[in-house]
């Protein structure tokens, strides 16, 4: 295993950033799951949903998140090959997950405002759990696949400080990792661009109606359509915090397969710190701006 060096003032900086990083993902995302639980006499496809998402990043940030750390603050890798290869496919498999299960999201969202009068034929508790499932499914069977036909090697990348994927050959590269891209990033990226705008042309139409609905008698049906409202938005913030934190880390892995740039060795720890970050982001987004989600936190905060 390679050995890097960084230095101890900085190194103790940063790590001390990527311990309560890590602390914040695995809290957060227990509060959220804790809060769905205590909604469970009211449970919607909407939670399940955000209950995926925040299963996922707490799955990563208590397998793999305090192995990086660990070799971040060692300079090294201390937990063998086979330790790295499963550590590698599983910061890559939750990777592959949260855009298509973004993408979900996005789909259940276009339903519940644009095609409300189809939307329970869909979207019930069951059927969203198969699709759920379905996609972890097939994004699980894609990684093996590409592991084994690649084959692809993880090893231990210290200016990452995680064990990154390598090919036999740029071939194979190019090949897979295309592939990948167009299943779990560009095709759910796709559609999660079409459904929020067809979402928020959808919520401006509704917005130049409400006087009128109001003074139609329809009070009760406008406040369930004002609270759907409101969640969409909730999750559309979701999905802008995902991109901040994943564009940075696409555009780095972009220039770093680049022969003709070389980046500094903090570009790379960027790309992980990113990466960490977007599994820290979600719970604060559902505690700063949905209000339900705040009044469960706070009633945790207080049994406790």
């Amino acid at each position: 295993m390679e050995e890097y060096s960084r230095g101890k003032v900085l190194k103790s900086v940063k790590g001390s950033i990527l311990v309560l990083m890590n602390a914040i993902a695995i809290c957060g995302n227990i509060f959220v799951c804790w809060a769905i639980y205590r909604k469970r006499k009211t449970f919607s496809v909407l939670y399940l949903y955000i209950l995926a998402l925040a299963i996922s990043d707490l799955t990563v940030a208590i397998t793999c998140f305090p192995f990086c750390i660990e070799a971040f603050l060692a300079d090294r890798w201390l937990h063998g090959h086979a330790m790295c290869q499963f550590i590698g496919f599983t910061i890559y498999y939750w990777a592959g997950i949260s855009v298509p299960t973004l993408a979900l999201t996005a789909v259940n969202r276009y339903f519940r405002v644009v095609k409300t009068h189809i939307y329970q034929n869909f979207f019930t508790i069951k059927s969203s759990v198969k699709m759920i499932l379905t996609v972890w499914a097939l994004t699980l069977f894609d990684g093996l696949i590409s592991t084994f036909v690649g084959p692809v090697i993880y090893k231990y990348n210290p200016r990452y400080f995680f064990c990154i994927g390598t090919f036999v050959s740029k071939a194979h590269e190019r090949a897979i990792g295309l592939s990948l891209h167009l299943i779990h990033v560009f095709i759910p990226l796709l559609t999660i661009l079409f459904c929020y705008s067809n979402v928020f042309f959808a919520i401006r139409r509704h917005k130049t109606n409400v006087m009128p609905s109001l003074h139609a008698g329809n009070g009760q049906q406008l406040a369930v359509n004002a609270w759907e409202m409101r969640v969409t938005r909730l999750l559309f913030l979701v999905v802008v915090g995902f991109l901040l934190c994943w564009i940075p880390v696409i555009i780095i892995g972009l220039l770093a397969h680049s022969s003709s740039l070389k980046l500094p060795d903090s570009a790379y720890e960027l790309y992980t710190f990113f990466a960490f970050a977007s599994a820290v982001i979600n719970p604060i987004i559902y505690g700063v701006a949905n209000r339900g989600f705040r009044r469960e936190f706070i009633g945790i905060f207080r049994c406790s």
